[in-house]
């Protein structure tokens, strides 16, 4: 589901002769540089956050229904947490930034006036716990125990086990 929206967002950088589009998948930490090369991201979450707070012209993508909630700390304050979420076309919001220049000619909502980096994250972490203790639905988790590995994967992990975790890493970090 989530290949559709990045090949619908992509297919608004077909025409244009000076923009690249990049889906770089997760990407943990988040090097400032990478960001600051950047003209516009679409990024849900902290990452959304993060490049928001460095004035990078950010479409806030929902964790639930993969669409865009508008372009953050512009049109929406919607982050972590799912709340009304408006599932807008992500192209439609990539346009009104790359053609448009929405963030040029509007004012931001100064969501990020008064905080640091550091600040903004303990805020979301906070919003997320929240969100997820404020769930009444009984606990449940997946059990990755029953996951079926097969080939490779069944026998590395057989083999992490049968060593333990810290020799596996030392082995793994040794032979690269």
């Amino acid at each position: 589901r989530a290949k559709k929206y990045e090949d619908g967002a992509k297919k608004i950088f077909d025409d244009v002769e000076n923009a690249d589009f990049y889906c770089t998948g997760r990407i943990f930490p988040i090097p400032r540089k990478l960001v600051e090369l950047c003209s516009a991201f679409v990024s849900s979450s902290g990452s959304a956050s993060t490049t928001a707070m460095e004035n990078i012209p950010t479409v806030s993508i929902s964790p639930c229904t993969f669409g865009a909630n508008g372009i953050l700390n512009y049109t929406t304050r919607f982050s972590a947490v799912p709340g009304e979420e408006l599932n807008l076309p992500i192209e439609s919001q990539l346009e009104e930034i790359i053609d448009n220049r929405y963030c040029e000619n509007h004012q931001s909502l100064g969501m990020y006036d008064a905080l640091t980096p550091k600040e903004e994250a303990k805020l979301q972490f906070t919003k997320q716990i929240d969100f997820v203790l404020s769930n009444d639905v009984p606990p449940e988790y997946y059990d990755v125990s029953k996951v079926k590995k097969e080939g490779k994967v069944a026998l590395v992990a057989f083999f992490a086990r049968l060593i333990g975790r810290k020799l596996f890493c030392f082995i793994v970090k040794t032979f690269r």
